[in-house]
């Protein structure tokens, strides 16, 4: 008997017409997904990320409930990541690392801290990228490995917060003190607080704001310390001592 061969691949002859300037590529065997694999992302976990709406704009933003909104101009988010690394640690902490590991040693933990941070950094931006949802980065933990891991680190990150704006803002009051001896730490730790609690409760455009001329701030200070410890060391103080590398 004949046998007719049935080819599914589409011609001039068997495509509709609506797709006969369209083009066709076929996948290679691995890359073509089973039914169970289909079906695993109709889950409620994993479809959930996707049903969220996309904030595209401001005015957009402004018209869905309930979600994250867009405040925060790309000028904020580049001093805030810059000034984020200029901290307490730097102006307080760095001398007694100096002090008890040297210069080498000191770059030496530096260096090592800088690439266990850098590499957590680029993890948790994958994952921002590859399922964007509007929630914290507790969100992924709790995805990716295990619930209770992302209430966890929930609390524990609230507990660290917790502890450290206290921390910070007596660092900076101790900071004013090697100045000002004639006012008591107790106000410059009372105005930090209120300051700190007023520009969080105003909303994210004044937060935006104030991060903005703080971190500028921090650079210009930084930058200015570097090139006065410069000139100290190679002889233009006072006393016109070259220090070198003593």
């Amino acid at each position: 008997p004949k046998h007719t061969r049935l080819d599914a691949r589409p011609t001039e002859k068997n495509m509709p017409k609506s797709t006969k300037n369209q083009s066709f590529s076929l996948l290679p065997l691995d890359q073509i997904r089973s039914d169970d694999e289909i079906t695993d992302l109709d889950s409620p976990s994993i479809s959930s990320s996707f049903d969220s709406p996309t904030l595209d704009s401001d005015e957009n933003s402004d018209k869905i409930p309930h979600h994250t909104q867009r405040k925060l101009k790309a000028r904020h988010l580049s001093m805030i990541a810059i000034g984020g690394t200029i901290g307490t640690g730097l102006f307080l902490g760095s001398g007694a690392a100096l002090s008890s590991g040297g210069p080498v040693g000191t770059l030496i933990g530096y260096l090592f801290m800088g690439f266990i941070i850098y590499c957590v950094t680029v993890s948790l931006g994958e994952m921002c990228a590859f399922l964007p949802v509007p929630g914290s980065f507790t969100d992924y933990a709790g995805r990716f490995i295990d619930p209770a891991v992302g209430f966890t680190l929930g609390w524990n990150y609230w507990y660290s917060y917790a502890t450290t704006m206290p921390g910070e803002i007596t660092a900076a009051a101790i900071v004013i003190s090697y100045w000002d001896t004639g006012i008591s730490v107790a106000f410059w730790i009372t105005l930090f607080f209120l300051i700190t609690l007023v520009i969080n409760n105003i909303g994210a455009e004044a937060y935006g704001e104030a991060e903005f001329w703080l971190s500028i701030t921090k650079v210009i200070t930084i930058v200015g310390l570097i090139i006065l410890g410069f000139i100290l060391v190679m002889g233009g103080g006072p006393n016109h001592d070259f220090v070198g590398f003593r």
